[in-house]
């Protein structure tokens, strides 16, 4: 009890709201030390998960891309083997499409030279039948005189063109045999027989035997030595097909020399009846590389072309040099 005060006193706070606040706070502070302890209780652990990184691919997207790619890499391989296939079918078909050409312009010329063949054949016949009509009775023969041709028995039966095979001789050969058999006093001796037979011959062959006879000096050629020449002869033309038959494949590749390549065509060219300058530029002309063929065709080149074929030749090798170098070849 204070002093100077009768009975009990009550105590009075003069600051409620302070007091409250301060239980208020005492409650907070009880509540988060029990949910402190609880959180340290691992059946109380809340498990946190860290989000993904949007930026950051996984195995499998990495994984999905590869196949993509691999998948468009083999269809541009198909577009491109399609493609290779149809630029060789087209490159091809134009190889094929020369080579017909070339054949038709050789047929051409094959056949305006047979028909010239068939005009001189035909002029040798007539000129022979004129002679037989000419001749009146037969002669008579003597063994023992060195007869000329013009009094030796005529042939009477088939010519031999200049291009005969092999079974177009052997019918030739059996005829002529059968002949000399006829006149056998007449033909003792092998050089009788081959100066008639060379009247049954076409003049093409014939010009062939002279050459050959006169290349080999102070030869006497006997019936076998004529009939090996005729049967070499057909084996020629033989040969001549063939090398018809290399030349329309012919072409030049873009490493060959057209000096090496003219050779070549050379050595085929030799199994073909003779041709002009004109002839032998345009086979070569139309076989040398597309690269070469064209720049030889500009006016520039074509202006100052060679007529012989040698020349020609000189010529394309100079354009094939400039081609190369990127200079002009200088005039001399």
């Amino acid at each position: 009890m204070a002093p100077g005060v009768d009975g009990p006193v009550a105590l009075v706070n003069p600051y409620p709201d302070v007091a409250s606040s301060g239980n208020q706070i005492l409650r907070s502070i009880s509540d988060e030390s029990q949910h402190g302890q609880e959180s340290n209780n691992p059946s109380h652990m809340v498990k946190v998960e860290l989000p993904n990184d949007p930026q950051t691919p996984s195995s499998e997207s990495l994984l999905d891309e590869n196949v993509s790619l691999l998948l468009q890499l083999e269809t541009l391989r198909q577009q491109r083997g399609t493609l290779e296939a149809q630029l060789q079918a087209a490159e091809e078909r134009e190889a094929i499409r020369a080579a017909i050409a070339e054949e038709h312009r050789l047929i051409s010329i094959t056949q305006q030279r047979i028909q010239e063949a068939d005009h001189r054949a035909a002029s040798v016949r007539s000129e022979e039948i004129h002679e037989s009509r000419r001749l009146k009775r037969k002669r008579s023969y003597s063994p023992s005189q060195d007869l000329d041709n013009d009094r030796l028995p005529r042939i009477n039966f088939g010519f031999l063109r200049d291009g005969h095979n092999i079974l177009t001789l052997k019918g030739f050969l059996e005829k002529i045999e059968n002949f000399f058999e006829q006149y056998v006093d007449v033909y003792t001796n092998d050089r009788r027989k081959i100066r008639t037979a060379t009247t049954a011959i076409d003049e093409g062959i014939r010009i062939h035997w002279e050459s050959y006879v006169f290349s080999r000096r102070d030869w006497e050629p006997n019936w076998h030595d004529f009939t090996t020449f005729l049967r070499n002869r057909a084996a020629d033309i033989r040969a001549m097909k063939k090398a018809i038959a290399l030349l329309a494949h012919s072409r030049q590749s873009l490493n060959q020399p057209v000096v090496a390549f003219s050779a070549t065509l050379e050595t085929w060219q030799c199994h073909f009846p003779p041709q002009n300058s004109f002839e032998k530029k345009e086979t070569l002309r139309v076989r040398v590389n597309k690269r070469l063929k064209k720049e030889s065709e500009k006016p520039s080149w074509t202006a100052i072309e060679p007529e012989s074929y040698p020349d020609f030749v000189l010529h394309l090798s100079k354009i094939e040099k400039y081609l190369k170098t990127g200079q002009l070849p200088q005039q001399g």
